[in-house]
């Protein structure tokens, strides 16, 4: 399991400090409710996202916030991020260079039934090239539109085939860009990108459709 920690540290590029600022304000100005979660429920969270594998490919990722999206699911969680990772310089003489990456948001819910580990994302040209040499893309014959546009990767595909709501299909294919981990009944979605307007709206809409596709 990855270590996932709930200690304060600075992005590269602004403090986080303003970050959550722009982040408050983004849904005062939605007129959007959330409500932070206690210390509790982030421990209970932290536990959670240490099993996605998408968490273990960097040296630190810290917890600085998250939020309960009012309205939707209780397991339905906005969670602020921080991630590090680290380069070796090419001279002998210089020191391990550490890089911080931008605080970033990740959406996190629970979905029925079981999907077992799944992994979606953009799909480029080189999945196209790749997957005619050695073809272990999951296509959805059901939505052609969703299978042109993401790549779909699971440990067992029966056990997808058989359990996936395609109106979950249906809300991931509404946004661009979009990198999901599917663990079991967990989802947690990203954007590879820094907290701002944008990313949050895809991230909260992703939230939002999913839940009323769910609950319908």
């Amino acid at each position: 399991m990855v270590e996932i920690f709930g200690s304060y540290i600075y992005s590269s590029s602004k403090s986080l400090d303003n970050t959550i600022e722009d982040f408050e304000k983004y849904f005062r100005e939605k007129n959007i409710q959330i409500q932070k979660l206690n210390m509790n429920e982030e421990k209970k969270i932290i536990k959670i996202l240490s099993q996605f594998s998408m968490m273990s490919k960097y040296d630190k990722v810290t917890l600085f916030s998250s939020f309960k999206l009012i309205g939707c699911n209780y397991e339905t969680t906005l969670i602020l991020l921080t991630f590090n990772s680290h380069d070796y310089t090419v001279s002998r003489n210089a020191p391990r260079v550490i890089k911080n990456v931008d605080c970033e948001l990740i959406g996190l819910t629970s979905i029925k039934p079981d999907l077992g580990n799944v992994f979606i994302k953009p799909e480029t040209i080189t999945d196209k090239f790749n997957e005619l040499i050695n073809p272990v893309e999951i296509d959805f014959k059901e939505d052609k539109e969703f299978s042109s546009k993401y790549y779909v990767l699971a440990d067992n595909e029966q056990q997808l085939r058989l359990n996936i709501d395609y109106r979950l299909l249906e809300e991931i294919k509404r946004q661009n860009d979009l990198y999901i981990e599917i663990k079991n009944r967990y989802l947690i979605a990203r954007t590879l990108k820094p907290v701002n307007n944008d990313s949050i709206n895809v991230i909260v809409e992703l939230m939002n459709g999913i839940d009323k596709a769910t609950k319908s």
